[in-house]
C-alpha cells in the first residue's frame, strides 16, 4: 500500500500510467479541432519543462499566467508544478493597471501570454521592461506582435511552440515528481476584491489535491466522464473542479473558444458534466422557455411537465417517461444528450431554477467556497441534495459558526495565508488553523450549509436595526422575473432594491414592467419581516457583468460600484415621499 501522499505531480503520472490513449484534452478554435491523448499531454509537459529551465526557472519562482482557456494553459501550470515553480494565474479581462499591481507584488521570473491582446496589456507595464522579465508568448510572433517588442532590448519574446520544436527531447517527468512535497507551494490565486486591494492566497500541492480527490469520491466522477470548460481556468472553481477533478479521475476536457456558443459545442462533444454559474443556467432557462412560448399548446405542455417532473415519486411513473420522450429530451439533446449533472458555484442558485433543472432529469448542483479553500467547503451532491443550500461540509474538512454565525473552516484544503500580507493572514487565519470565511451561514439539523450573507455587507438602518442583504436578494431572485437584485439601504430608515429584471419579464411584461416587479416583489417577501420589505425599487437597463465593472471575476456583487453608478436615482427614491 502506497503511504506516500500524492501531489498534483503524481497523480497525474498515474493518471497517464492508467490512461495514455484516452483523450486528455480536446479544442476547438474556429474550424480547427484536435484532440491531445494522455501520453502527448505528458511529452508537452516535458517539453514546456526544459524550455522554461532555459530560462533558469527553478523550485520556488513565480510564473505569471495571463491567458484565456485553452490546452497550452494546461501544459504551463503542469509544467510550473513538476519544476516546483508557482503558478500565479491572471485573467485576461484585468486592467494594465490591476495586472501591474500584482506583477510588481509577484516579482515574475517569467511571463506567460496567450494573444496579442494579453501581450499589449503587459508592454503597458514599466516593470516588465525595466526588470527584463522574459516573456513567452502562446501564439505565432508575427510582424505586427515583433514591432510591439522591438523597443524591449535585452528580452526574449519567444513564441513557445518554436521553443517545443527547439527542445524535442523531453525529460523524465517522474523524478522531478519525486522532488515535489504536498506542502510545496502550487499556485497564488488573486481573491476577486469587492472592496480594497486583491490578495494572493498561497495554494499549496496538498490544497488542491485534498478537495479535488475529495470532490471526485463525494460528486462521482469517472474516467468515461467528459467535462465541458466554461468558466476561466484563472477561477479557483474552474481550476480544482473543472480541471484537477478530472485530469485525477482520468476523465476528458473540452476546451471551446467561445462560450456563447456553449449549446453549439456540446451538442458536438457531448459532455457528461458542465460546470459553470447561475447567470448560465439563467439564461438556458430563458431561451428555453423563449421557444416553447412560441405556441399556447407547447408552452402549456411544457409547465405541466416540469410541474409534474418537480414531484419525485412521479419519475417511475409512465407519465412522466413520456414528457421526457416529448419535452425534456427536446431540451437535453441542446447539450449533447449526455449531461450527467450540472455544476453551479460562484454565486448563489435561485431555488425554482434548481427544481427546474431536477425535473427534467439534469440537477443542477450547487456548491459554496472560497479563493482561500481551493475552493470548495461544501456542495449538493446527486444522492443527497437540498435546493436552498449549498449542500453538505465535504469530508475531511471541519466547520463551526461563531456566536454571530460567521463560518470559520478549518482542513486540509485552507490556504497557507496571503502573499507577502501577514496582516491580513493573522486576522483571517487562526494560529490553529480556522478561517475566516467573512460569509454568515446556518447549518441544520442534516448539516446542510446555508449562505446568509457577507459579514461586511451587513446593512444598518436608522433605527438600528440590521439587514442581511444577500437573504432578501436570494428572495427576490427566486422568482423567475428577477434575475439580479442588489439590496441596499446602510443608513438609511428603510430598504431599496435595485433590479435587473429576466428577458422573459421584459417580454411579458413590456410597458407596465415597474408595475410587475413591484407586485413580484411584495409577493417574494411576504412571510419577511416588516423592515425586510423593499418600499422602493430601481429597475437597471443591464445586467451586472463582469465586463461593465459591476461584478467581480468571481461573479459576486460589487456593491460599491453598483451603488455609485446609481447614486443619482438613489438618492431620488429616498427624497420621494
Amino acid at each position: 500500500m502506497n503511504t506516500i501522499e500524492p501531489t498534483i505531480c503524481s497523480l497525474f503520472l498515474e493518471t497517464v500510467e492508467k490512461y495514455a490513449d484516452k483523450i486528455a484534452i480536446s479544442y476547438k478554435k474556429g474550424d480547427i479541432f484536435e484532440e491531445m491523448p494522455y501520453k502527448r499531454l505528458k511529452n508537452l509537459v516535458g517539453n514546456f519543462v526544459l524550455t522554461f529551465e532555459h530560462f533558469g526557472v527553478k523550485k520556488g519562482d513565480r510564473i505569471i499566467l495571463l491567458s484565456e482557456n485553452r490546452p497550452e494553459w494546461i501544459i504551463v501550470d503542469l509544467a510550473n508544478l513538476f519544476i516546483g515553480a508557482i503558478t500565479v494565474p491572471i485573467h485576461k479581462i484585468l486592467s494594465s493597471i490591476q495586472i501591474m499591481q500584482i506583477i510588481d507584488e509577484i516579482e515574475p521570473r517569467l511571463i506567460i501570454v496567450s494573444d496579442r491582446e494579453a501581450l499589449e496589456k503587459i508592454l503597458e507595464i514599466e516593470s516588465v521592461k525595466s526588470k527584463k522579465i522574459d516573456v513567452i508568448f502562446l501564439e505565432s510572433i508575427l510582424e505586427k506582435e515583433k514591432e510591439l517588442i522591438k523597443k524591449f532590448k535585452g528580452q526574449h519574446f519567444i513564441n513557445s511552440l518554436q521553443l517545443i520544436g527547439h527542445y524535442h527531447t523531453g525529460t523524465e517527468l517522474e523524478e522531478k515528481a519525486k522532488q515535489i512535497k504536498p506542502e510545496d507551494d502550487a499556485s497564488i490565486i488573486y481573491t476577486s476584491g469587492t472592496t480594497g486591494h486583491p490578495k494572493g492566497a498561497i495554494l499549496t500541492h496538498k490544497n488542491f489535491v485534498s478537495n479535488a480527490l475529495t470532490l471526485v469520491e463525494t460528486v462521482g466522477v469517472f474516467p468515461e466522464d467528459r467535462f465541458l470548460s466554461v468558466l476561466p481556468l484563472s477561477h479557483v472553481f474552474e481550476r480544482t473542479t473543472g480541471y484537477y477533478v478530472p485530469l485525477f479521475s482520468g476523465s476528458s476536457i473540452s476546451y471551446i473558444e467561445d462560450v456563447t456558443r456553449v449549446s453549439e459545442f456540446a451538442k458536438e462533444e457531448k459532455p457528461t458534466i458542465i460546470i459553470a454559474v447561475p447567470r448560465l443556467y439563467e439564461k438556458i432557462y430563458e431561451k428555453i422557455y423563449e421557444k416553447v412560448s412560441e405556441s399556447a399548446f407547447k408552452k402549456a405542455l411544457f409547465l405541466k411537465a416540469v410541474e409534474y417532473g418537480k414531484v419525485k415519486e412521479n419519475r417511475s411513473k409512465f407519465l412522466y417517461k413520456l414528457y421526457d420522450l416529448l419535452v425534456f429530451k427536446k431540451i437535453k439533446d441542446n447539450f449533447g444528450g449526455d449531461v450527467r449533472f450540472f455544476v453551479s458555484g460562484g454565486a448563489s442558485l435561485a431555488k425554482w431554477l434548481g427544481e427546474f433543472f431536477d425535473s427534467i432529469g439534469t440537477p443542477v448542483l450547487e456548491g459554496y467556497g472560497l479563493t482561500e479553500t481551493a475552493p470548495v467547503i461544501a456542495c449538493n451532491c446527486l444522492d443527497n441534495y437540498r435546493f436552498g443550500t449549498v449542500g453538505q461540509v465535504l469530508k475531511g474538512l471541519s466547520v463551526k459558526l461563531s456566536a454571530d454565525n460567521e463560518i470559520l473552516v478549518k482542513g486540509p484544503s485552507v490556504m497557507r495565508g496571503y502573499f507577502k500580507d501577514e496582516e491580513s493572514t493573522r486576522k483571517d487565519l487562526s494560529a490553529n488553523g480556522w478561517f475566516k470565511t467573512g460569509d454568515l451561514g446556518k447549518l441544520d439539523e442534516e448539516g446542510f450549509l446555508s449562505i446568509i450573507g457577507r459579514k461586511k455587507e451587513v446593512l444598518v438602518l436608522t433605527t438600528g436595526k440590521k439587514i442581511f442583504p444577500v437573504v432578501v436578494e436570494e428572495a427576490c431572485e427566486k422568482h423567475p422575473y428577477v434575475s439580479q437584485c442588489l439590496v441596499f439601504g446602510d443608513g438609511y430608515k428603510h430598504i431599496g432594491a435595485i433590479i435587473v429584471p429576466t428577458e422573459i419579464a421584459e417580454k411579458e411584461l413590456g410597458e407596465k414592467i415597474e408595475e410587475g416587479i413591484g407586485k413580484i416583489l411584495n409577493e417574494q417577501l411576504k412571510e419577511f419581516s416588516k423592515i425586510e420589505q423593499i418600499k422602493k425599487f430601481i429597475i437597471s437597463p443591464e445586467p451586472f457583468t463582469v465586463e461593465n465593472g459591476l461584478l467581480t471575476i468571481t461573479l459576486k456583487l460589487r456593491r460599491n460600484q453598483i451603488l455609485e453608478k446609481f447614486e443619482d436615482k438613489v438618492e431620488y427614491i429616498y427624497k420621494i415621499k
